[in-house]
């Protein structure tokens, strides 16, 4: 009985020691990384966006018209149409998404302005005049959907950095004058200085742009002022800007080849008027807390009233009357659905509008 006892704790002993040493191999070592957010001033290379980027040199020698058509002449998967027929209400497209003045249209690109964003808060809409060309100091347009750029950021966001006086010194007037009674003037004048340890600068720039337009009836104007103070340390800066702009903008859309056949500068409807009045003061701060933190500031306050007048809606109807066609003032298709009728009483069914009206008065009654 004592040998056999001893066989089994013997068994015992070397299963338990095969069972443990067959546990120690099969752990796994599980490796814990953590991971800082990154800061300000990424490489381009270092982020998963198609990023294009522009300098003021390269806006000035473009020579183009607006932010828009510089995009257009110089950024990849980006182009223009022109709905309204009018060069400062572009429908700016990137890569199928849009970001237009017009109201309705499907808005898909956040646009920013020294970090402020200017689409309207009614339809996303960017109102392009609004944004002085000649102030810009670069822009970078970025690709895909980034939540870090808000709502509606689906195609892209187009980023604006405007200019002071640490990035541009000197002054500056272009005058232009063109065909269709086009006149575009522009004044800029910027510089710093040093006190001390401490740094200055100012800018201001003053915009213009009016035009006879090529059609009837097609006039436009812009003028927009922009101005900054800034100061600036070795750990902290602080930036105030001021934008006051107004427009007036006609864009009459298409027309008929059957009417531009006969006059060229023809418009099919009309009026079309929109009117900006925009007012926009922003503050910007940063403090350098330590060598890798940075605390930043930025407050604004944007204002802009848009006025619309559209001809394209009419008091009109269009009726017959034996094979002739005459405007009818009032004739509203919800009025006649509400007698229990249609329009198509307005379609050469009776001989005259007197006739008419008084069948539409029985009818009432």
């Amino acid at each position: 009985m004592r040998t056999v006892t001893s066989v089994f704790a013997s068994c015992l002993f070397l299963s338990t020691a095969n069972f443990s040493i067959a546990n120690a191999q099969e752990a796994e070592e599980i490796i814990i990384v953590g991971v800082t957010p990154n800061g300000t001033g990424l490489e381009r290379d270092k982020i998963p966006f198609p990023i294009q980027t522009a300098t003021s040199d390269d806006i000035q020698n473009s020579n183009s018209l607006s932010i828009a058509d510089f995009l257009r002449q110089n950024f990849s998967s980006v182009s223009v149409n022109n709905a309204q027929s009018n060069p400062l209400q572009p429908d700016v497209q990137y890569r199928g998404f849009t970001a237009s003045p017009l109201l309705g249209l499907a808005q898909g690109i956040a646009v920013y302005q020294n970090g402020v964003r200017v689409n309207e808060p009614l339809g996303d809409t960017v109102n392009w005049d609004l944004v002085p060309e000649s102030a810009i100091n670069g822009i970078t347009l970025s690709g895909g959907s980034n939540p870090l750029f808000g709502l509606n950021t689906l195609g892209g966001a187009l980023l604006i950095d405007m200019k002071n006086g640490f990035n541009y010194e000197g002054r500056e007037i272009e005058i232009n004058t063109g065909s269709f009674g086009r006149n575009t003037a522009s004044l800029q004048t910027g510089n710093n200085f040093d006190n001390g340890d401490n740094s200055f600068a100012y800018y201001a720039n003053l915009q213009f742009f009016e035009e006879d337009g090529w059609r009837d009836y097609s006039s436009s104007e812009s003028i927009n002022f922009y101005g900054s103070l800034d100061w600036q340390n070795q750990s902290s800066s602080l930036s105030v800007d001021y934008q006051r702009a107004g427009s007036t903008l006609f864009g009459n859309g298409a027309s008929p080849v059957e009417l531009l056949k006969i006059d060229r500068e023809a418009i099919f409807t009309g009026p079309d008027i929109t009117e900006n009045d925009l007012q926009m003061f922003g503050l910007t701060g940063e403090y350098q807390l330590a060598e890798r933190g940075e605390l930043h500031l930025k407050m604004y306050y944007r204002e802009n009233t848009t006025d619309s007048i559209n001809g394209d809606s009419s008091e009109f109807s269009l009726c017959t009357f034996g094979g002739t066609q005459t405007l009818i003032e009032g004739f509203e298709e919800d009025d006649i659905e509400d007698i229990g009728l249609d329009d198509a009483v307005c379609d050469n069914q009776f001989p005259s509008i007197d006739q008419l009206q008084d069948f539409l008065n029985d009818s009432a009654i």
